[in-house]
């Protein structure tokens, strides 16, 4: 059987988290990079992603890879896990943690209910959900 440290290395496994660069997805980067494990950053924040990347390069000497994508376009999620095999052969760990919430700018979205709209709506189930089903897909 083996121990919970054996279990807990990531060494050599790639972690993609997706909204990496809010508060969250950083936590989680770092944990991954404590532990081992190279880092794909996604978010559509790449000058916060950037500047994730290069402190967990430097504090804990794995490579960290910051991407800008926006999760609402298909064909830019699909393009996703062939770019992270392109650069480290493989991909371990799929976090889907990005999410429009109460901060982003989308218009129509932090307001009150009756203020909201239909369009407003569906950007965030693209962004919220589908991403997800999307990348998760194209990762298998």
């Amino acid at each position: 059987m083996k121990k919970l440290k054996q279990l807990m290395d990531l060494k050599g496994r790639v972690g993609l988290i997706t909204g990496g660069a809010g508060h969250i997805g950083s936590t989680m980067a770092e944990v991954f990079a404590e532990l081992g494990a190279n880092v794909v950053l996604l978010d559509i924040n790449r000058e916060q992603a950037d500047k994730i990347a290069a402190r967990l390069t430097k504090e804990y000497g794995v490579e960290v890879l910051a991407r800008s994508v926006d999760l609402s376009q298909d064909d830019d999620v699909r393009a996703v896990p062939g770019q992270i095999l392109e650069k480290f052969g493989r991909l371990d760990i799929l976090v889907n943690n990005a999410a429009l919430v109460g901060t982003s700018n989308l218009k129509g979205w932090a307001v009150p209910f009756k203020e909201q709209g239909a369009e407003t709506w569906r950007k965030a189930l693209e962004v919220n959900l589908t991403a997800c089903f999307i990348l998760t897909q194209a990762c298998a």
